[in-house]
């Protein structure tokens, strides 16, 4: 009796190359999830950052044309100035509700959590009149949401007014 040699891929084979297949789909998958983790939390770095830089840079900016009215102190929530068109503003850390106001304007975007504080120290120097520096310091982060897309920045910022 002659016997018939089917062609074809045995129970074993077929089993090892599925498991094969599958390994192959987990690690690709697991990369693709790492870059897409990588992509969220890299946006949540840039809107952080440039939230904070537009808010240190506006604020500093117009305090540096300006004369400080805020005596000499540490911790302070408010910041009078008298800007450069006469106008008397206060920058404000709202630590409450987590935002930053200017003249009772809120100027922070609302898709980040600002809290911070102003320290004004003040120089006398012989012969001059007594000088003021202001130093913003904030911390900025983005509320809630998942894990990376969790971002927290702290900036400080000291700034001479021009104005004698």
């Amino acid at each position: 009796m002659k016997l018939k040699h089917h062609r074809g891929f045995t129970l074993i084979e077929l089993l090892t190359a599925m498991a094969i297949f599958g390994m192959i789909v987990v690690i690709v998958g697991g990369v693709a999830n790492s870059v897409i983790r990588g992509q969220r939390k890299a946006f949540s770095i840039q809107s952080v950052q440039e939230a904070g830089r537009f808010m240190m840079e506006m604020a500093s900016k117009e305090i540096r044309t300006s004369v400080i009215n805020t005596g000499g102190g540490s911790g302070l929530t408010t910041l009078n100035i008298l800007n450069a068109e006469g106008e008397t503003l206060d920058y404000q850390f709202d630590n409450t509700n987590k935002r930053f106001l200017r003249n009772g304007e809120i100027v922070s975007p609302s898709n980040v959590e600002v809290t911070g504080r102003f320290y004004v120290n003040e120089y006398t120097f012989p012969s001059a009149p007594t000088r003021k520096t202001a130093t913003i310091v904030m911390k900025i982060r983005t509320p809630g949401g998942k894990a990376e897309q969790q971002t927290e920045l702290n900036l400080q910022n000291t700034i001479a007014p021009r104005s004698y």
